[in-house]
């Protein structure tokens, strides 16, 4: 009977070190994870990025005021011109013809002035004459009277004469302003930007020829949203990108319109390097802090969710896989600003997320890491 009990109670401790052996085995067996302990945030910064475009302060078209042949263009296209170079010019033959035939004018309408002033001062010493005559009674009224006749058409005739010599000289100084704007000289400094047409093409008046951008003064023109806009102030510099370089440029204005397309209004930027192309795509970035709580993350935790939110997976106090449904408010490359049913002092699975499902035991690998109140940019 003792060897028996002796027996029973062998087996019964064997028994017991088999499942205590297999509980420690299941035990090692849990899937290892990865947590990230997150903490509640009241607000988050975030590097905007808007886009826009590289403009001239000024720029001009280019034309003649009067209409003709172009004799010469003078500049090639992209050539940078100091102000008043000389950059195209009109066939002139017909406005030289023109000039001389006006000058020629004025000279026979001021020969024909002398004349009839010389006839009317004649007239009017004669008038005088016949007037002293008359009031001493040795002629008649009557000829009197066709002296005086004669003496108005004279004064007519003179004051014909000076309307012919104004006509002419007007006509002149048409001829000379059309000589003098047969040519095109430039504005300002600045860079041909287009040459609209080649010598011997016909132009009509204020047609372009040219096209010339002031290089001196550079303007980035970018559009951001209008609670952005709320938000900047002129004088305000901020950084300007372009091929990788960042460009320090002033805020000269904000214009009022907004853009019907895009609902974005457009910010005007000084910027102090005259060698970008005008055109040339440039990056507005604004390091903003937005007011909105919620709680940093891994990048890798997220996993897509429906209804456009996103999830992530926890582990509570009982080592068990809990999902929790979230909205991303930011994101940089490696972590993201999210907000939702998270709690404080959470532990979010940042690894192997996608070998986890809701109500699954795990093991947690390490202690708990917190995450970085400031994203990394």
């Amino acid at each position: 009977m003792t060897r028996y009990v002796n027996f029973v109670f062998s087996c019964c401790v064997a028994w017991g070190l088999l499942l205590l052996t297999n509980v420690a085995v299941a035990t090692d067996q849990f899937l290892s994870v990865a947590v990230t302990q997150v903490q509640p945030q009241s607000e988050y910064r975030a590097l905007r990025r808007y886009s826009g475009n590289v403009k001239a302060a000024r720029s001009s078209e280019l034309g003649f005021k009067f209409g003709g042949t172009i004799a010469k263009v003078e500049v090639a296209l992209g050539a940078q011109v100091a102000s008043g170079t000389l950059l195209a010019s009109l066939d002139t033959a017909a406005a030289l013809a023109s000039l001389s035939r006006a000058e020629a004018d004025v000279s026979l309408a001021v020969a024909n002035l002398r004349a009839l002033s010389a006839e009317l001062q004649l007239a009017q010493q004669t008038e005088q004459r016949f007037r002293n005559l008359r009031v001493q009674g040795h002629i008649a009224k009557q000829t009197y009277e066709e002296q005086q006749l004669n003496l108005r058409a004279k004064t007519a005739q003179r004051s014909v004469g000076v309307a012919q010599l104004q006509r002419a000289q007007a006509s002149r100084k048409t001829a000379e302003v059309a000589l003098r704007e047969s040519q095109i000289r430039a504005p300002y400094a600045g860079r041909i930007q287009t040459r609209h047409v080649d010598e011997g093409s016909q132009v009509s008046p204020g047609q372009p020829v040219l096209r010339i951008v002031e290089i001196s003064k550079l303007e980035a023109h970018i559009g951001v949203p209008q609670t952005v806009a709320a938000a900047l102030r002129s004088g305000d510099t901020h950084n300007i990108v372009w091929s990788g370089t960042v460009l320090p440029a002033k805020l000269v204005t904000l214009l009022p319109e907004i853009d019907a397309n895009t609902r974005t209004q457009t910010a005007v930027y000084q910027l102090e390097q005259s060698t970008l192309p005008v055109g040339a795509v440039v990056e507005l970035q604004l390091d903003q802090t937005i007011n909105e709580a919620g709680y940093w993350v891994p990048l890798g935790a997220l996993t897509e969710s429906e209804r456009g939110l996103w999830g992530l997976y926890t582990v509570d106090s009982a080592q068990t896989v809990q999902r929790r449904l979230i909205e991303v408010l930011h994101s940089d490359a490696r972590q993201a600003y999210v907000r939702g049913t998270l709690q404080p002092n959470d532990r979010v699975i940042s690894t192997g997320i996608h070998r986890v499902v809701p109500g699954q035991r795990v093991k947690v690998a390490d202690a708990p890491s917190p995450v970085p109140l400031v994203p990394t940019r």
